[in-house]
């Protein structure tokens, strides 16, 4: 790209004279350019060389120029497409649009072409309801955002930021009482809605098993942005299927060793989850298809436990147990 000027003084006093672009008419010649043309301008004062050089470098504020009466920017159509449909050359200064001559207006050697990127664009995201500090300026919501910042050439710099609201994903699976939250990332806590979404203490893993009916939700971080769930409503904990024939036994339910486990319909699998009272789960074992199992917990710290059995069907049962 060349960007260059020539001296000249007196003024213009022919108001009807065309005024060519990239054409010189010699008597009844025409000398077409070989080669491509960006932000033509003409002015009514003699321009300084700071000037010239913002102009092919960040393109013309037409709301501060001085003296501006024509600008022409070639912004138009598509890049080599077909812009038959063009019906002249707009005038960004607002004064007279050109005429198109000798320009077929499609394909790649009569036509708009890509031009030089004269705005620097930016894609950020932001977190769902936190509000985006841009260079001074605080943005709520996602969009298109332009402002003008000084160039290391002293020229106007037009920024452009398209700015998003990153979707975190906060839905949730229920299977009963266990409720697990579908974004895989680092960081879960489930809340109690019913006790002002109280976090529940120890309830940060990816799943949740409920010990008590209620309603609960899930915070969770997805890169960098926080958001909560919808709450569920967990209406029966401790649920078998007599009429699937599953009905569980364990004894004794306080026991400084072993609990023992009676199965009535021994054809299934069936999975073991021991829990604290916060629903963290501290142990996991599997049954092949059994009707008898000794469950040690001798292994574990004395207090209150909750005892959770589901078959391969999905059935649960949810017994309170004691390590004495």
């Amino acid at each position: 790209m060349i960007a260059d000027s020539t001296a000249a003084s007196d003024f213009i006093t022919l108001a009807t004279e065309d005024f060519y672009i990239g054409d010189l008419l010699y008597q009844v010649t025409h000398y077409y350019l070989q080669g491509k043309i960006d932000e033509v301008s003409l002015w009514n004062r003699a321009l300084q060389p700071a000037e010239l050089t913002c102009m092919h470098i960040n393109g013309i504020d037409t709301a501060t120029a001085n003296g501006l009466q024509l600008y022409y920017k070639f912004n138009q159509g598509i890049a080599n497409g077909n812009n038959t449909s063009q019906a002249s050359l707009i005038d960004g200064a607002g004064n007279i649009n050109g005429v198109f001559g000798g320009m077929a207006l499609t394909g790649t050697n009569s036509n708009f072409v890509d031009g030089a990127a004269l705005i620097t664009s930016s894609t950020q995201f932001k977190c769902p309801d936190v509000p985006y500090n841009w260079n001074g300026t605080i943005l709520t919501a996602g969009g298109v955002y332009y402002d003008t910042l000084q160039s290391v050439f002293g020229c106007d710099s037009i920024i452009q930021l398209t700015l998003s609201n990153l979707l975190v994903d906060t839905s949730v699976t229920q299977n009963g009482a266990v409720l697990t939250a579908n974004h895989t990332g680092i960081s879960y806590q489930w809340l109690d809605c019913n006790n002002g979404f109280a976090p529940i203490p120890g309830a940060t893993n990816k799943s949740f098993t409920a010990t008590a009916v209620g309603s609960y939700a899930v915070i969770v971080l997805q890169s960098g942005c926080y958001d909560t769930s919808g709450c569920r409503a967990v209406t029966t904990v401790g649920l078998s299927d007599p009429s699937a024939g599953t009905e569980i036994q364990v004894f004794p339910t306080a026991s400084n060793s072993t609990i023992h486990i009676r199965i009535a319909n021994g054809n299934y699998n069936y999975r073991l989850q021991l829990m604290d009272l916060s629903g963290r789960m501290i142990a996991e074992e599997l049954i092949s298809t059994t009707k008898e199992y000794d469950f040690d917990i001798s292994r574990f710290s004395t207090g209150s436990y909750q005892l959770l059995i589901i078959n391969e069907k999905q059935q649960q049962t949810l017994f309170k147990v004691f390590r004495k």
